[in-house]
């Protein structure tokens, strides 16, 4: 299942609960009705402000970055006009999407975001790469570049890891990509990304090339200090390898890891200072910033609060992921907009009542 459409039923589900569950009308709920209208209103407030401050400074942003050698514009083949930058396309879909909720918060993320207290309103999305080889039990290295939605914080990590293939490319060796998202209660990103984790995955051959490429899903948990599987903090993720192998008839193979991940420093100051480059607010020392080891996405310019740290967030992912890439990530608009409607939840004064069943 893709993002997209994992995206799409959350929404579904939650039309279903908050038309099942109104209360009985008394004076009670009556009360609670209006306390929780008035928090639907200004969380809607905040993130309308968020997505129309997104699309005036993005394309202020990347229409004039600093360093002309990243220049997002693209040139088709055979025409001398750039064709529009890609990140700037990647907004105006955020904001069509807004436009497709009709204004109404808790159609694009309750269920999730019920309460502070629950692993859903602490959102991660991440992608990554890595390389394996072997026969029966791979070694795995790989990085990961992980945005903390609720702490809107941004970090990368290096991982090692020991996976067992059983079936279709047991013996051989490839190179993966992946993307996905994560939910768990972690006090900053370097806290939630940093340890042992455990995954199970199902890898299936493309149409396309099907002896050398294949796709791939798995289920992701963190792991206690006894190695056990801790499921308040899971996630998913999706992704494409490419791999040379023994010939083997079965189609497919079930992939067991487990790894352990660090926090990536050098590379963290790299994206800084890209960050830094397109003009988008953060920080990598002081307030909220895993003592120097994270960055944090500050306020932008006009933005206040986690509003405009989130528009931050927004803009920092086209921009880590710029040029071409940005074509091949279905869903991302849906991802930064999940961005953005945590930093409005979280400045919502009554927040607990906007999403509840």
């Amino acid at each position: 299942m893709s993002l997209k459409l994992l995206f799409h039923s959350w929404a579904a589900c939650s039309l279903i609960l908050i038309s099942a569950c109104k209360p009985t009308q008394n004076a009670k709920t009556m009360s609670a009705e209006d306390a929780e209208a008035q928090a639907l209103k200004e969380l809607t407030e905040n993130l309308d402000a968020g997505i129309s401050q997104l699309s005036e400074e993005s394309h202020e942003i990347f229409q004039n970055p600093i360093d002309p050698n990243e220049n997002l514009a693209l040139v088709s083949p055979g025409h001398s006009a750039p064709r529009e930058n890609p990140a700037i396309a990647l907004m105006k879909r955020v904001a069509a999407r807004w436009n497709e909720a009709k204004k109404n918060p808790c159609k694009l993320w309750a269920p999730l975001l019920r309460s502070s207290n629950s692993e859903f309103m602490h959102p991660y999305f991440f992608v990554g790469a890595s390389a394996e080889a072997g026969v029966g039990v791979h070694g795995v290295v790989g990085r990961d570049l992980v945005w903390d939605y609720y702490n809107l914080q941004f970090a990368t990590f290096t991982y090692k890891a020991v996976e067992a293939v059983f079936g279709s490319g047991a013996a051989g060796a490839g190179v993966n990509g992946y993307l996905g998202v994560g939910f768990g209660l972690r006090n900053d990103v370097n806290h939630a990304w940093s340890g042992r984790f455990n995954s199970a995955g199902l890898n299936f051959s493309l149409p396309v090339l099907s002896d050398y490429l294949s796709g791939h899903v798995s289920y992701f948990t963190a792991a206690d200090n006894n190695s056990s599987s801790d499921f308040r903090f899971r996630g998913g993720t999706v992704g494409v390898s490419a791999a040379l192998s023994a010939p083997t008839p079965l189609p497919g193979a079930l992939q067991v890891a487990s790894g352990e991940w660090t926090i990536d420093t050098k590379t963290n100051r790299t994206f800084s200072e890209k960050l830094a480059r397109w003009k988008i607010p953060h920080a990598t020392k002081g307030q909220e910033t895993c003592g120097g080891n994270c960055v944090r996405l500050d306020n932008s310019g006009k933005g206040k609060g986690y509003t405009g740290r989130a528009v931050s967030l927004a803009q920092s992912i086209p921009v880590i992921l710029s040029g071409n890439v940005l074509q091949y990530y279905p869903g991302l608009d849906q991802i930064m907009l999940l961005g953005l409607a945590v930093g409005a939840y979280r400045d919502s004064l009554n927040s607990a009542y906007a999403c509840r069943r």
